[in-house]
């Protein structure tokens, strides 16, 4: 490799994906079935961007975590990387619904599916 990215860059750029692509593959599924109120449509770019920017940040948290633990045994490193794992998609997950919950509080949640 001519220019290899630290660990914890990487993970940061990992976790940022993972913060960014799932919530909106969600959301655009979730769209397209049901037919959604503006209000509620704006819900979904809040806690998009709560989700990435805190998977961004877990992923600099656990990439440091993570380099650490490599020069320790492998048994260690792998419980360390389920550890790690668990707390990043926890923080994650409570950050984008917390997001989520303060925004939806005075929008309309009646959805009905469109007809075909």
């Amino acid at each position: 490799m001519r220019r290899p990215v630290p660990t914890e860059r990487a993970f940061a750029r990992f976790g940022l994906l993972l913060g960014l692509l799932p919530p909106a593959a969600i959301f655009l599924r979730l769209a397209l079935f049901f037919n959604f109120a503006a209000a509620f449509r704006l819900i979904f770019l809040p806690m998009l961007l709560v989700c990435a920017l805190m998977g961004r940040w877990m992923g600099t948290v656990a990439g440091k975590t993570f380099d650490e633990s490599e020069r320790d045994s492998w048994v260690r490193t792998i419980i360390d990387a389920l550890e790690d794992a668990f707390v990043w998609a926890a923080a994650t997950g409570a950050a984008g619904g917390r997001a989520n919950s303060r925004r939806s509080r005075g929008a309309s949640t009646s959805r009905s599916p469109r007809s075909s």
